[in-house]
């Protein structure tokens, strides 16, 4: 794929991606925050689906800092 599109637009997207996945999370954690800490009777106890996809984020964003980390 990175031969069809070329390197540069590559990177473009990716970044452009990040900054999407960014912003989301942003969007989520927002949105979902009062309900974290606020159970109002959630079915078979499970975590709050904004809990769920911020994580999710977090996860990727934390690998990509720790895959550009200089060592």
């Amino acid at each position: 794929m990175i031969e069809t599109v070329g390197v540069d637009r590559w990177k473009r997207g990716q970044r452009l991606g990040y900054v999407s996945l960014l912003i989301f999370g942003g969007h989520v954690f927002v949105l979902g925050l009062t309900g974290w800490f606020n159970p109002p009777g959630r079915h078979g106890y499970l975590p709050p689906v904004s809990l769920v996809a911020f994580s999710a984020v977090l996860f990727v964003m934390l690998l990509r800092l720790a895959k550009h980390r200089p060592q």
